[in-house]
């Protein structure tokens, strides 16, 4: 676990089709790149 301090991450826009107006979302986590578990076909 790679824990981050408040802030560290940048926000991202929220999308369009699940708001209206404009949305700011502040990620809790970064998701880990899984790629390398799976065999995938190029």
């Amino acid at each position: 676990m790679d824990i981050k301090r408040s802030g560290s991450q940048p926000s991202v826009k929220g999308p369009s089709e699940w708001f209206t107006g404009t949305v700011r979302i502040d990620p809790l986590f970064q998701a880990p790149d899984i790629r390398h578990l799976f065999k995938v076909p190029a």
